[in-house]
């Protein structure tokens, strides 16, 4: 087991109740939890310095909370300019825009612009949204 985060270390991983296994996270409190476990966690820009054929043109982020971790590890990779679109989920506000502070900073001081691409999961009701992040024309 391994993820996305900040920076190389382990940390525990919240394992949700089988009934909804997406809701498994790196943060706590993210719903009913089945168990933990601890993973090895390693930054994009970490990953990508060892493994640079592998640098995505496209990502997706659905870490459950997390994607300001992720971000903040992919500082090199959102600014090196291959990295054409970013999707992630986020609560949407009444203007259907991310609610997440740090994940819409990082992108916009990255170059990209944030729109919404629709809903999560229309049965869930939960007010969460899908984004997608590409860059602004300069």
């Amino acid at each position: 087991p391994s993820a996305l985060g900040e920076r190389t270390e382990t940390m525990v991983l919240h394992q949700a109740d089988p009934r909804n296994t997406g809701r498994t996270s790196l943060l706590r409190d993210r719903g009913p939890l089945a168990s933990t476990v601890e993973v090895a966690v390693t930054s994009a820009d970490e990953f990508l310095a060892a493994h640079a054929n592998l640098a995505p043109t496209v990502m997706k982020i659905d870490v459950e909370g997390a994607e300001h971790l992720v971000l903040r590890g992919a500082e090199s990779l959102l600014r090196a300019g291959g990295l054409r679109a970013i999707v992630f989920e986020d609560q949407g506000d009444a203007d259907r825009r991310p609610t997440s502070r740090e994940v819409v900073e990082r992108l916009t001081a990255a170059g990209y612009r944030i729109e919404p691409l629709g809903e999560s999961d229309q049965s869930a009701e939960d007010g969460m949204l899908n984004f997608v992040a590409t860059r602004a024309r300069r």
